[in-house]
């Protein structure tokens, strides 16, 4: 009854406005507008359609009167004062951003998932030129983006919308908001479509407390997040729990008053619980034997690309740049079409120490760069380096219940189910954990390893030593913080005629990335970005006064005693000047920065064989198997030169890809699937 009101009140004022206002007045646009939102919320969807497409078409005649040449916006000029125009200007790009998530609406509503996305991303487009990073109407579009990736089977993709909202939602409503308990449920979607059960199982019981909490316990809106709970609960096979949850959808929704195609769905779904009998599942135990994420397949690529990274995120920023980097690889379409290898990213070992929060900033921020079904494990915890610089309130990070896989169980999948010489590993962190899996599985590791990259050099053999003395490890950091390990997998390298290919500093000295990379990548909101920017002065300074620290020092935190003050000034300042010649230990350093060095992607992008033309390789060879050494010195660093500017550019480029916003997949992109089979 009130619906039917309410339309009354709203044709009438409608028809008043079309008798007195332009055609093309915004006004009508908007009272166009509010009638079709009120047609929609009853179900009639074509008739609010074109309604909405005629608001739009006033809209876009606004606009584009606004965006034309000077000459021709005398008409809109004289509507409004010269003072005002701007201001105007940006109204009508947010108005024009209702009409199109309306239409998106619409066009979700006729099932039209693809059309609905991009009408969304156009809305979510000018929202984030005219509003704050934190205002709700952003969280709309990207909440409806999400829904329209997630729609179109792209789980992976939809994740950092909705992880985004969320962050948005929380601050702007409240964690108990019922629009927190939506973005929730389709968060918990998504993670579900990863195969990340244990997650979405916390995700949908928050959702449903919200929903009880702020609705009545038998509110129908309680149906659409209990059926998505309870086709989750059938994938745990947890059939008891699945069978109360699916009836109680049933009572809400008869008791409603309601029957037809939901009551139907709910009814299929029950007889499918049935046949499988009661009983508790098997969810438990998969997330005890795989974490909270399944594990795909490698790629078949032959010119590279399956990585396995052992990483050390939190200390360095270079290890969330090299996860920007292969996101930017594993996203471009166009890579097949250029003849050029298959990307894919296999596993993830936090490494060194704090392993646990470095552990959760790898789950966080591969989520945020639609890598959402990489595994991550945990690695060894080292005490000796619990200096993890990781803010807890980034709201990209994964619930503290997140539990992250058993890195024994990882490997041995990984390696298990891979083709032959197959894997890329990169050591951008301590040895470790690699060493271990080495050691305790030698014949796996030659069989399925086709190259292993060190971020680190090598101290050569003396020609005296004979044509098959080994390398050994040199003093780089990653090398250094546990030599024993370091030492093991040089010498399993070698004897075992693995390949390997070393970058070393003298690299990552020849081609330093200005400062401003960082407040390029932060421009359009990437929470990623956004945390860089913020903790790279942070840790530069720190860097700073480990490095003004005197030699053995613990207070070094595992600082090679070479990287001195004067080393840091060379480094980062451009070499010594009079100014930062007076510096003392406690002084900021920041305006005195000039650039960063790029070890970690550097070593990353030496792993693929289209990269080969940046890089001045030596050879060497050790019974027989070819090891490569990229920067033996500064004399030769391993660039070449004329490709140092390219290179850089390369680089910067990768990262700028990489915080765009998530592009809606094309016609003939296949659909993601489950990552864990039952």
């Amino acid at each position: 009854g009130e619906y039917e009101k309410a339309e009354a009140r709203l044709s009438e004022m409608l028809a008043i406005a079309k008798e007195h206002l332009e055609s093309t007045d915004l006004e009508l646009a908007h009272c166009l507008s509010q009638y079709a939102e009120l047609l929609r919320k009853q179900q009639k969807i074509d008739e609010s359609m074109a309604l909405h497409q005629e608001a739009l078409k006033i809209c876009l005649h606004n606009y584009e009167i606004h965006a034309s040449p000077k000459h021709k916006r005398s008409q809109l000029k004289r509507r409004y004062s010269l003072s005002n125009f701007e201001i105007e200007g940006s109204k009508m790009e947010v108005q024009l951003s209702d009409c199109q998530t309306c239409i998106g609406c619409c066009l979700a509503s006729k099932k039209m998932p693809k059309e609905a996305g991009m009408r969304h991303q156009e809305a979510l487009k000018f929202r984030e030129k005219h509003l704050s990073p934190m205002h709700p109407l952003l969280s709309e579009s990207l909440n409806y983006v999400g829904e329209a990736m997630l729609n179109q089977q792209q789980p992976s993709k939809a994740l950092p919308y909705f992880i985004r909202a969320l962050g948005i939602r929380k601050v702007a409503f409240g964690p108990g908001h019922p629009a927190v308990a939506h973005v929730l449920g389709l968060l918990a979607c998504a993670l579900r479509a990863l195969g990340r059960f244990e997650e979405a199982h916390i995700r949908f019981v928050e959702c449903i407390v919200i929903c009880e909490r702020v609705f009545k316990p038998t509110h129908p809106n309680l149906i659409p997040n209990l059926m998505n709970f309870g086709r989750l609960l059938i994938l745990e096979q947890n059939w008891v729990e699945a069978d109360e949850v699916f009836r109680r959808a049933l009572s809400i929704h008869k008791g409603a008053g309601r029957s037809g195609g939901v009551e139907t769905e709910i009814d299929e779904l029950l007889k499918q619980v049935e046949a499988k009998g009661g009983g508790a599942g098997i969810g438990a135990d998969l997330v005890a034997k795989f974490g909270t994420l399944g594990l795909g397949e490698t790629s078949k690529a032959e010119n590279g690309g399956n990585f396995l990274l052992f990483t050390d995120p939190g200390r360095d920023l270079d290890d969330e740049l090299t996860f920007a980097l292969i996101s930017s690889w594993c996203n471009d379409g166009s890579r097949e079409a250029r003849g050029l290898a298959k990307i894919a990213f296999l596993g993830v070992v936090a490494s060194f120490g704090d392993t646990e929060r470095r552990t959760r900033l790898c789950r966080g921020t591969l989520d945020v760069f639609t890598l959402g079904k990489v595994p991550v494990s945990l690695g060894e915890h080292d005490p000796k380096a619990d200096n993890c610089s990781v803010d807890f309130s980034e709201s990209y990070l994964p619930l503290s219940e997140w539990k992250p896989m058993d890195r024994k169980v990882m490997l041995q999948h990984i390696y298990e189910n891979a083709e032959d010489k197959s894997i890329d590993v990169v050591l951008i962190a301590a040895m470790n954990d690699f060493a271990e899996f080495v050691e305790e599985n030698p014949t796996l590791f030659v069989e399925k390893t086709r190259s292993v990259n060190i971020m680190g050099g090598a101290i050569l053999p003396e020609e005296d030593e004979g044509e098959d003395a080994f390398m050994t490890p040199d003093d780089s950091y990653n090398n250094f913080c546990d030599e024993e390990a370091s030492e093991t997998v040089f010498e399993k390298c070698q004897e075992l005629c693995v390949p390997m290919k070393l970058l070393s500093r003298f690299a990552a000295y020849k081609v330093p990335l200005q400062r401003g990379v960082y407040e390029q990548m932060q421009k359009g909101g990437h929470p990623v970005a956004k945390r860089l920017m913020e903790e790279q002065k942070h840790s530069i300074l720190e860097l700073w006064k480990r490095a003004c620290s005197p030699p053995n020092s613990a207070n070094r935190a595992e600082l090679p005693d070479r990287c001195d003050r004067a080393w840091f000034i060379n480094t980062f300042m451009g070499g010594p000047t009079e100014e930062n010649a007076k510096l003392e230990y406690i002084d900021d350093v920041w305006p005195f920065i000039k650039s960063f060095n790029m070890y970690d992607p550097l070593c990353t992008i030496a792993v693929l064989a289209e990269n080969q033309k940046f890089f001045d390789v030596e050879k060497f060879y050790v019974k027989g198997c070819e090891h490569q050494l990229i920067g033996s010195s500064k004399e030769r660093p391993g660039i070449v030169e004329a490709e140092c500017e390219n290179l850089k550019e390369y680089m910067i480029s990768a990262f700028l890809r990489s915080v765009e916003a998530p592009k809606l997949p094309t016609d003939d992109a296949d659909p993601e699937e489950f990552i864990v089979h039952i």
